[in-house]
């Protein structure tokens, strides 16, 4: 019913009322609760709703509240969430009702353009304030603009259901902002031309995590590196890759290691401790221990030499916590060629040895005598 012939069904009505006493109290100041009713239920336009709460007094709010029904049935109130209290319910409507066109734009309305619709607020023929676009791809952007570009507070929703909750600037991620990706990724912290820069922490969908500092969308300076495993790194990052003289990797089985790394790799001067007691200091190369080292075994045994790619390998001294020492070559883990046993009480005992390579001295303490190997190996 518009408002034409709402104000016809009125007049004759109130035409045979003699107790109306003035129709500044509005059309409707008479009428009962059911008539009332039946006249609101067939209300079906803005506009009339608007005239009616002009002239109309004493049932204003009882015509509000029907009003926002009409715009509820419709979906409108939907986007109220977006505004978080910013904006009340008649200016959601004018949103979906105020048409604006290309060359007049000023005030609350709507806007078809070639990309999407725009539902908000215009000063000056351009976007600025607070808005939702909907573009014809299906993605949407709801809310703060500046001279038509994305600024200030905003949440981006694309397609796919990728997801951004942040600070813009110049239509650009800038300040913080929360990004969450289609595959599960998510990224919340700093921002800079939407770019990743500043303190901020990245997990993977496959629970391994960053947090720490960024430089142009690299993890770049310090951080936290943990792995869905449960290793654990600290220390200092260079275009995405560990990089530091003193960084920290504890493993969750206790093994903990201090000390350098180099483009991802542990290298140059370190300390691994082994949750069994062991503790290897020394250098190291492409995560592997090489190099001149210490290595002090949990019952007591010390190995003093070289390393070369994870193995006592060269000249090296091994100690047993009695006092007797051994000095000679190893290859790969095991004792090779001529050597000598030093004994506290000043004996020495020439040897030669033929240690199978890879041997194990962190489980059992090696033998004194190149003889005993054969009882070593169940020969």
């Amino acid at each position: 019913m518009d408002s034409t012939a709402l104000a016809l069904t009125c007049d004759a009505y109130l035409a045979t009322k003699w107790y109306v006493v003035s129709r500044a109290e509005g059309y409707f100041s008479v009428l009962t609760n059911d008539l009332r009713k039946e006249i609101w239920a067939h209300i079906d336009c803005d506009l009339t709703f608007a005239r009616a709460m002009r002239v109309n007094s004493r049932w204003r709010k009882e015509l509000e509240e029907h009003w926002k029904e009409f715009c509820r049935k419709r979906g409108f109130f939907e986007d109220l969430k977006y505004w978080d209290g910013r904006r009340d319910w008649k200016w959601v409507l004018r949103c979906k009702i105020v048409v604006f066109k290309p060359e007049r734009k000023c005030g609350v309305g709507y806007l078809i353009e070639e990309n999407g619709r725009y539902e908000g607020e215009f000063t000056e023929a351009q976007k600025n304030g607070l808005g939702k676009k909907v573009f014809n791809d299906g993605s949407m952007y709801v809310g703060e603009w500046r001279d038509n570009m994305k600024e200030g507070q905003g949440m981006y929703l694309w397609q796919d259901q990728t997801s951004y909750v942040g600070h813009w600037k110049g239509d650009k991620y800038h300040g913080w902002g929360k990004k969450i990706w289609s595959d599960g990724d998510c990224y919340e912290g700093f921002w800079k031309e939407d770019k990743k820069h500043g303190k901020g922490k990245y997990v993977w969908s496959n629970k391994d995590g960053y947090d720490g500092e960024w430089t142009e969308d690299q993890q770049h300076g310090f951080g936290v590196f943990r792995w869905a495993t449960g290793v654990q790194y600290t220390g200092r990052f260079h275009q995405n890759m560990r990089n530091d003289d003193s960084a920290l990797l504890v493993w969750p089985n206790g093994d903990r290691y201090e000390g350098g790394f180099k483009d991802n790799y542990i290298e140059g001067y370190g300390r691994y401790f082994h949750a069994s007691g062991d503790v290897y200091t020394g250098e190291w190369r492409g995560s592997q221990r090489h190099g001149s080292a210490r290595y002090v075994y949990q019952y007591g045994g010390t190995f003093v030499g070289y390393f070369s790619h994870d193995e006592r390998n060269g000249h090296g001294v091994f100690q047993w916590p009695d006092g007797d020492r051994y000095e000679g070559t190893w290859k790969d883990g095991g004792r090779v060629g001529p050597g000598t046993l030093y004994r506290p009480s000043g004996e020495t005992v020439p040897q030669w040895w033929d240690e199978r390579p890879h041997s194990n001295y962190a489980e059992n303490m090696p033998r004194k005598f190149p003889e005993d190997l054969a009882s070593d190996m169940d020969i």
